[in-house]
């Protein structure tokens, strides 16, 4: 249960500890973006200098025509980051914009899965998901089940995303007011 008094899975995934297959899962591993982070242009200078010697060493190719330097911001797997914080990628926001309203239960679980991986952006996240989560597993959904507030819901999950909202780092100079919640795990007895 999260502090919002909502149920919500949680399930762990961990990599088999077997010799074979640990190795095998890491020999597949594939680099498509490299980041560079310094915080003056003299010290960026210095560090992709040293990076692209290191990818010289090992014998890897840099594709000239995908590589931009000294960027003030930049898109890395669906986010924007830029020295004031992090943003959903603009160019994923006219998808949720457009979404229809879920006919059937999977359409629901593809919103879902949508919104779990940029749940951060949204306060209380699964609060406001609980009613769609109810009826994901649905085969067909009628108007009957989908309610004014299943909707409501539906467009307040879209309207928070599409606003836009800047995670940005926090600032060491101020006080900061945090809030501590406990949840309260129980065993069920059969």
């Amino acid at each position: 249960m999260t502090n919002m008094n909502t149920w919500i899975l949680l399930q762990t995934t961990v990599i088999p500890n077997d010799a074979a297959v640990s190795s095998k899962t890491m020999s597949h591993f594939f680099v498509d973006d490299l980041v560079c982070f310094s915080s003056s242009l003299h010290d960026h200078l210095i560090h992709v200098k040293e990076v692209i010697r290191i990818l010289n060493k090992v014998n890897l190719i840099l594709n000239i025509e995908k590589c931009h330097f000294a960027q003030k911001s930049i898109n890395l797997l669906g986010f924007s980051v830029s020295e004031q914080g992090k943003t959903i990628d603009t160019r994923k926001l006219s998808n949720i914009e457009s979404w229809p309203r879920p006919k059937t239960g999977t359409d629901v679980q593809r919103f879902l899965g949508l919104v779990n991986y940029m749940r951060d952006y949204i306060p209380k996240a699964a609060a406001l998901m609980a009613p769609l989560d109810k009826i994901r597993n649905a085969k067909v959904i009628t108007e009957k089940e989908w309610t004014p507030i299943m909707e409501t819901y539906f467009q307040a999950i879209k309207n928070v995303l599409v606003s836009n909202i800047v995670l940005s780092p926090p600032n060491l100079n101020h006080l900061w007011n945090l809030r501590l919640y406990r949840l309260k795990f129980t065993e069920k007895k059969e």
